[in-house]
């Protein structure tokens, strides 16, 4: 979850504020299911659902030039 706010320079320059996890959820970005094995678990692994968690909350300045 991200939000851009973007002030348009001279020249093809531009200054990009990204805002991420703005809310600070406590959230699965993405669910997995599929097996996995560790040491000592069953050779066929354990199936089992394996997540992404969302990034904290953070801030991302960019400058960028566009052609």
């Amino acid at each position: 979850m991200g939000k851009d706010w973007q002030r348009a320079g001279a020249g093809g320059w531009g200054v990009y504020l990204d805002v991420l996890n703005l809310l600070e959820l406590d959230d699965h970005d993405i669910d997995y299911f599929y097996a996995s094995r560790l040491r000592g678990e069953p050779v066929d692994g354990i199936e089992d659902i394996h997540y992404h968690v969302f990034e904290p909350r953070s801030l991302r300045l960019s400058l960028r030039y566009r052609f």
